[in-house]
């Protein structure tokens, strides 16, 4: 992600409505699938960004936050929140021992690494047996458009893929739904209209970060909650993404 974003993303990622239903889906999931434990947990968010998620991970949950970016300011940014446990990180090998983490989150990440396959296998390898990785990726290549590569996405997954290459790398598959209804019925409105260029839809701004009215934000985001809690008894039949729930055995 390009330097100016974390800029952006250290501004508006306590309050975005976005990244607010994410972190939302994120703490749903953990309830629902971690097992029984004893004592503290450690958690490991790997693509960190500002550090917003470890910090309220913290907070809600008894558990011991650790968090990774491949950017040096994201990082700094995450220590600008007072997270201390945050490093910095190569891009492959994760910084940390195996068997350390009882849960591992990628929220948005796998999309920009080349060998997310080895990236799952590091991803199994630093969790402990019976600990949990939740994954967030962008669906569907047909809306492949310049915010992907300008976000530097190596790709956006086909249905079933992300939970393909959890299987190959030794995960059981606890959970996999499509996320974001609604937003996948507008995105696809703009996509379909927006100017092309050798066939892609050539998108203006990041329409993730555009709701800058506080009343619009709350809106959306009062919708995105429902959604989310509309995911515990429903699995809807796309989206504008897709969250996966694996456990290393």
């Amino acid at each position: 992600m390009q330097n100016r974003l974390y800029d952006l993303r250290f501004l508006v990622d306590k309050y975005e409505w976005r990244v607010r239903a994410k972190r939302s889906l994120v703490f749903q999931l953990w309830k629902k699938y971690h097992p029984p434990i004893n004592g503290n947990v450690n958690i490991l968010d790997y693509g960190c960004g500002t550090g917003v998620l470890q910090e309220e991970f913290e907070k809600k949950f008894n558990v011991k936050g650790f968090g990774i970016d491949v950017s040096k300011k994201a990082i700094d940014y995450s220590k600008k929140r007072g997270l201390d446990r945050i490093k910095l990180f190569n891009g492959k090998k994760i910084p940390f021992k195996s068997d350390y983490f009882g849960l591992v989150t990628a929220i948005d990440v796998l999309e920009h690494i080349e060998d997310d396959l080895g990236a799952l296998r590091e991803i199994k390898r630093v969790l402990k047996k019976g600990g949990l990785a939740i994954l967030l990726v962008p669906a569907h290549p047909r809306l492949w458009s310049t915010r992907d590569v300008n976000l530097h996405h190596f790709r956006r997954y086909q249905a079933g893929e992300l939970e393909g290459r959890c299987k190959l790398a030794g995960f059981k598959l606890l959970s996999s739904k499509n996320v974001d209804f609604a937003l996948y019925l507008l995105f696809n409105i703009i996509c379909l209209s927006a100017p092309k260029k050798n066939g892609i839809p050539q998108l203006k701004m990041d329409i993730a970060t555009a709701s800058t009215n506080k009343f619009i934000n709350e809106i959306i985001f009062a919708y995105e909650w429902m959604e989310n809690i509309l995911q515990k008894f429903i699995t809807f039949p796309i989206g504008l993404s897709i969250a996966v729930v694996v456990q290393k055995v």
